[in-house]
């Protein structure tokens, strides 16, 4: 799934910003109301465009009927909400000539079932969606945080990874960029042992028993280990790392019902 958020903090791709600023509705509206809503619905079509590799120049009445079934089917809005929103992009196409007004009205007459199965149609690229999805907003203005998911893709139904981004998003949201940026792809490095070792299910799925998550803390931890003193990291730094990896793994893991602890785990994540 994306989100409104995750369009806006990548900003726009397909759509040069001025060209997207020059827009007739943008330029003459002194209603500051009309223009944020515009320009929001812009940045939804930008994003429509970057996954199925379209280009407003190029685009057929299907394709924009495909942008009424994005709406519905990725960012989730009601039919009651695709009509007025897909409306207002059409009728400053409309003025610019992408279009005419009767051919408008044919994408909006068309019932939301069919706009569905045009979006469908259009292939939309799953690589293209990690463009979007791997923004994450911070606690400092302005701020997020880039999360790479590369490692684990091919592990990932889409059940999990919308599992993953909700827990994600609610996990970074309240950090200051600097620890987000340090946590991040810990979750990753965890996610991606949990679900080598649970193959064939969603990460939303994966409730270890208190046994089986003092085992695995123990693995992390050991593999953690390994993996400095084979660097040249010293005692400090491994015991540095086992620190911020404890605390992922509590917060995070253990936060969400993932993992659960029992005398032994907690004597795992113990401190060195």
């Amino acid at each position: 799934m994306l989100t409104l958020g995750g369009i806006q903090l990548r900003g726009f791709f397909s759509i040069q910003t001025e060209v997207a600023e020059n827009l007739p509705i943008l330029r003459h509206s002194d209603d500051i109301d009309i223009k944020r809503s515009m320009l929001q619905v812009l940045q939804m079509f930008d994003a429509y465009m970057t996954l199925t590799g379209f280009h407003p120049h190029t685009m057929c009445l299907d394709d924009y009927a495909g942008f009424r079934g994005f709406l519905y089917k990725v960012l989730q809005l009601t039919e009651d909400d695709t009509k007025p929103l897909t409306w207002q992009l059409l009728q400053d196409f409309v003025i610019v000539g992408f279009l005419d007004e009767k051919q408008a009205n044919l994408v909006l007459n068309m019932s939301q079932a069919e706009c569905n199965e045009k979006y469908q149609e259009r292939e939309p690229a799953k690589c293209r969606f990690l463009h979007y999805q791997s923004l994450f907003p911070t606690s400092d203005s302005n701020g997020f945080v880039y999360v790479d998911f590369d490692s684990i893709t091919h592990l990932l139904s889409k059940s999990s990874f919308d599992c993953l981004g909700r827990l994600l998003t609610e996990y970074l949201a309240p950090l200051p960029t600097v620890q987000a940026e340090i946590d991040a792809p810990l979750i990753i490095a965890i996610a991606q042992g949990l679900l080598y070792q649970n193959p064939g299910v969603d990460l939303g799925d994966i409730h270890l028993g208190v046994t089986n998550s003092a085992d695995f803390i123990g693995a992390v931890r050991t593999h953690a280990e390994w993996r400095m003193h084979n660097a040249g990291f010293f005692r400090g730094d491994v015991a540095e790392n086992w620190k911020y990896l404890s605390a992922v793994l509590t917060n995070f893991f253990v936060a969400n019902n993932i993992l659960r602890l029992n005398k032994d785990g907690r004597k795992m994540l113990r401190p060195y």
